[in-house]
């Protein structure tokens, strides 16, 4: 292990492998000790994903078509009486985060809408967003876009990032955010806020702009073609410092045809306090943790390697981290699929596994960058 992982306590290998779900048991086998698929060990855990319960759900609710619930990209929690849930997006990422591959039978046809929607002009079904775009020449431009960016970060985290299929919209959609974030024009951040009937208050994002939240977080840290680019790493770096300047309101809005259309945030991180993470925010400080490895600029900065050195000093002999005020009550829905890889967190060491690999995942990436 690299000098990273060697801040884990000893006994966190046989402590994971003996409490934890056939996901976190495949990913700490092939992700964090680096076996060869071949390795007895890991082709027993294998085997054990495609038996796992949560998966076979989602596995027995897909459409035919190969979406879930006639929706793309709408997270609802799920309510099977109801028929609610997740749409394909969510779906399909829940099933590659617990080890299937983009070549599985039912990916296939996942995979296929993602690439139609790399091509806006192709004018796929747009299901749940009908509504919103109405029927006048051009109303859709804002949704394709958006589910573009969406099938783009979806295809590069199942590893599709240079299939030729997807190379070259990456490589365009890259350019573009240069052309934003780079250029000699400072980029325009909003165009005014609304208030809610709640009282929250929405940035409103500019019309053909590219929002710096998650979904654009993950293009940046997953995509081989950000890793390949002459001026990645500087996008990269540009893209940190700007949400870490960040002074108004967290919360963004994406309209079209003056309806709003989506939702966005920024990463936590960014306005939360430690104390607030604190609070049963661990799951969002995971994500946002593993993010930043991956963009090249956790240990730059303070904030970020402080909440890190809080979970490893956190944590027992066995390497599970027991401060409960720190982790949610409940799965979070809103991490979904990234939270949990257990079936559920019931039970003695269930949550605590999930927080164990997430971080070992994040130790990794800084020894490997």
């Amino acid at each position: 292990m690299g000098t990273w992982l060697d801040r884990l306590p000893e006994g966190t290998g046989p402590w994971l492998l003996a409490n934890a779900a056939p996901p976190i048991r495949w990913r700490w086998l092939t992700e964090i000790v680096g076996l060869p698929d071949a390795h007895p060990d890991v082709v027993a855990a294998r085997r054990a994903l495609h038996d796992f319960p949560p998966s076979e759900k989602v596995l027995a609710a897909q459409d035919p078509e190969g979406t879930w619930r006639r929706k793309l990209a709408t997270f609802e929690p799920p309510n099977p009486s109801r028929r609610k849930g997740p749409g394909m997006i969510s779906e399909f990422l829940f099933l590659v985060e617990r080890g299937f591959s983009a070549d599985h039978p039912s990916a296939l046809p996942v995979v296929e809408r993602l690439l139609t929607d790399l091509v806006p002009s192709c004018r796929a079904d747009l299901h749940e967003f009908t509504g919103v775009v109405g029927h006048a020449p051009g109303g859709d431009v804002e949704v394709r876009d958006l589910l573009f960016r969406l099938a783009l970060a979806a295809l590069t985290r199942a590893g599709l990032g240079d299939d030729p299929r997807v190379a070259p919209h990456a490589d365009l959609w890259i350019e573009r955010l240069i052309a934003q974030e780079l250029g000699s024009e400072p980029p325009v951040d909003t165009v005014g806020e609304e208030t809610d009937e709640s009282g929250v208050v929405w940035a409103i994002l500019p019309s053909g702009s590219i929002p710096l939240d998650h979904v654009t977080l993950d293009i940046l840290a997953w995509s081989p073609r950000v890793r390949a680019h002459p001026k990645g790493a500087a996008l990269r770096r540009r893209v940190v410092d700007r949400l870490f300047a960040w002074s108004a309101s967290p919360q963004w809005r994406l309209r079209a045809r003056g309806k709003p259309l989506c939702d966005l945030r920024l990463p936590r991180i960014v306005d939360w306090t430690p104390a607030r993470f604190a609070e049963g925010g661990i799951a969002f400080l995971l994500r946002d943790l593993d993010l930043l490895a991956r963009l090249g600029r956790l240990t730059d900065l303070p904030k970020a390697l402080g909440l890190l050195e809080e979970i490893l000093g956190g944590m027992d002999p066995d390497g599970a981290f027991r401060r409960d005020a720190w982790i949610e009550k409940h799965e979070t829905p809103s991490l979904y699929p990234w939270f949990p890889l257990e079936e559920s967190w019931r039970g003695k060491h269930k949550r605590y596994t999930d927080v164990t690999l997430r971080t070992a995942g994040i130790l990794k990436t800084l020894d490997a960058s």
